[in-house]
């Protein structure tokens, strides 16, 4: 019996060892898998980022595309002033096109956010698993999660901001679409030759200015006029000048509908009054480009630290060829020049005009001695191409990483810009009374300052 369990102790301990082999086989198993799926949810969230990197960028040239519109349709609405081609129908319509298309971009603006904001929370909780990665793998998941959570944070004062102010880009509509109405009256005049003629011109046309009678109403506001007298003090004064210039127009034009002659020497004069006043009138957009510039200047540095993450990405080669010989997150060049568009937008905002540079090189200069660029972003000059007419576009260029090809956008109009829209110098003679339209001039060349 002794023997017996003396011959049975080498086999449990036989049977110990190799349970132990098996716990640090299976072990060994579990840490692999682990260190596996760790892999593989990198590579998973690479594959999303790729995916998400050319959504955000997708999103910016959608943006520019609807901003190109809005500028074109206010472009075309102002220049639609031009006496010598004069249009209310064209004129209205373009301004309709406008304000349709200012909405949808607000519409599309505020998808872009949303699906920008899921992303970034996906992204978020994706960087809380614990997962087994290298220290460049760790900083990267960081780093990105970071500058997007920041760009989106810019993205959102963007929009509650574009929001804020559209009450101002309504009223400049609306301002643009009474001066045609004025317009709209006072042309027949050119053709005028008698003074029963321009008599019969004041009193046939009135019903064209009906419009403007709201002006004439001292109760008349606005649209969020109190709001625009503390936020926007600029756009208001502009407001409360064309309040009180179109309901003068408007009630010395009744006045000599109704036969009151005395009202012909008052047309002038008050022209004569609103042509001094244009002097301090700022134009209501480059007031909202103004105070825009903080928050733009946000999204441009919150743009370029994502870029820069990226370029941390692809110099590291973090995608892990283990379990995929695919490596994303490669085109990095299209959010770089997002970045120097922005550089550009900003140097519009303070000069109100364009780089007039015809290289990139030229443009990087620009930038850099402007202080619109940002430091320590990485680039190759010959990835990027630059060229604009000083004025009133640019035209943006850079190198696709994986096809190899340059590809461009176009901010702006890419028309000649038209200096000055006023030609109406007709002077009429009524009871003795010499009226020059000519102030009309400088009413409809303020107008056309609004454009871009």
């Amino acid at each position: 019996m002794q023997r017996a369990i003396v011959n049975i102790m080498p086999l449990i301990k036989n049977k110990i060892f190799i349970l132990v082999l098996v716990l640090i086989f299976l072990l060994l198993v579990g840490v692999g898998g682990y260190k596996l799926f760790s892999i593989y949810a990198f590579n998973s969230l690479s594959k999303q980022l790729e995916t998400g990197n050319n959504e955000l960028f997708s999103g910016f040239k959608e943006e520019i595309a609807a901003a190109n519109k809005i500028n074109l349709n206010l472009f075309e609405a102002s220049k639609s002033l031009e006496p010598t081609n004069f249009s209310k129908e064209k004129t209205d319509n373009y301004l309709n096109q406008t304000k349709t298309e200012y909405n949808n971009s607000l519409s599309a603006y505020k998808k872009g956010l949303d699906d920008l904001e899921s992303n970034v929370s996906k992204l978020d909780s994706a960087s809380k698993l614990p997962l087994w990665l290298s220290g460049d793998q760790k900083k990267f998941v960081s780093d990105i999660t970071t500058s997007l959570k920041a760009h989106k944070d810019a993205r959102k004062a963007d929009y509650d901001f574009s929001v804020e102010v559209k009450p101002v880009f309504s009223n400049v509509l609306q301002i643009i679409s009474d001066t045609g109405s004025l317009l709209d009256y006072m042309l027949p005049l050119q053709t005028a030759k008698t003074e029963q003629e321009v008599t019969a011109a004041f009193t046939q046309n009135f019903s064209k200015v009906a419009s403007l009678e709201k002006y004439s109403k001292e109760s008349y506001k606005f649209e969020s006029q109190d709001t625009l007298s503390t936020k926007y003090p600029d756009s208001y004064k502009a407001f409360a000048a064309f309040k009180t210039v179109f309901g003068q127009y408007f009630l010395a034009i009744k006045g000599l509908s109704q036969g009151d002659m005395s009202q012909a020497a008052k047309l002038e004069q008050i022209g004569n009054s609103f042509q001094l006043s244009l002097n301090s009138l700022q134009n209501p957009l480059e007031e909202i480009s103004g105070k825009a510039k903080p928050t733009t200047t946000k999204i441009k540095d919150t743009y370029a630290d994502y870029a820069k993450t990226l370029d941390f990405y692809n110099e590291n080669k973090l995608y892990s060829n283990m379990l995929s010989k695919e490596k994303w997150l490669a085109q990095n060049n299209q959010n770089k020049a997002a970045v120097f568009a922005y550089g550009v937008n900003l140097y519009q905002t303070d000069l109100d005009k364009y780089p007039a540079d015809k290289t990139f090189s030229d443009l990087a200069a620009t930038l850099k001695d402007r202080n619109y660029f940002v430091s320590g972003l990485k680039y190759n000059e010959a990835d990027f191409t630059y060229s604009s007419d000083g004025d009133m576009y640019f035209k943006l260029g850079y190198k696709n990483e994986v096809s190899g090809q340059i590809e461009t956008f176009t901010v702006g109009i890419t028309e000649d810009a038209q200096k000055s829209l006023g030609a109406f110098n007709k002077v009429v003679k009524l009871k003795s009374v010499e009226l020059n339209f000519g102030s009309v001039n400088h009413l409809i060349n303020y107008i056309g300052s609004f454009a871009p």
